[in-house]
């Protein structure tokens, strides 16, 4: 219904934000991941939109303290970042914004409780990434390029539903490749 109702421009704009001030961070699993889809599917639809006023929200809701609400909004900035990639990366201040999410996510985030989920939102994230050919600059074998891969490692060894895991790191290894350290891992 909302692909139907988001192509009058009166419509555009309210429902985008309802689905990234409320939907993205429901506290139904499924709900949020349904969310972070329909948002990859509608962000063109109003670029400037989403970009300008909705993805700084998205971006600091990544290192919440509330597990649904950094799962749906780390999702979400993957589908963003997939869909908009181009013109996202034209933007030296907003790509280096994304690019380091993983970075600014607290350690025990990924080490305590709900740790799995979130890491399979960045293992999607990741994947996200890879698929729309993000540039990780000149560190793309250095520290990020490794940081990524030991979200990935340690995302296929702790979530329990690793196989839809494997996806995302098969998109990352086909851009990026994998330095030798990290084939004998």
């Amino acid at each position: 219904m909302e692909f139907h109702l988001i192509r009058f421009l009166e419509y555009r704009e309210p429902l985008l934000h309802h689905l990234c001030t409320i939907t993205i961070y429901h506290w139904d699993l499924k709900t949020r991941e349904l969310a972070a889809k329909a948002l990859g599917g509608l962000a063109p639809l109003a670029p400037e939109y989403v970009i300008s006023d909705l993805l700084p929200d998205i971006v600091t809701a990544t290192a919440s303290p509330f597990l649904a609400v950094r799962h749906g909004a780390i999702l979400s900035l993957g589908m963003v970042a997939k869909v908009l990639g181009p013109r996202l990366q034209k933007d030296r201040a907003i790509s280096t914004m994304i690019l380091a999410v993983p970075g600014n996510i607290p350690e025990r985030y990924v080490q305590d409780f709900g740790a799995s989920l979130t890491l399979s939102a960045v293992a999607n994230y990741i994947g996200c990434l890879s698929r729309a050919g993000w540039d990780f600059g000149e560190s793309s074998h250095g520290m990020r390029h490794g940081q990524f891969f030991e979200y990935f490692v340690q995302a296929l060894t702790t979530c329990k539903e690793a196989q839809e895991i494997v996806p995302e790191f098969t998109s990352f290894v086909a851009k990026y490749g994998l330095s030798d350290e990290q084939r004998s891992v």
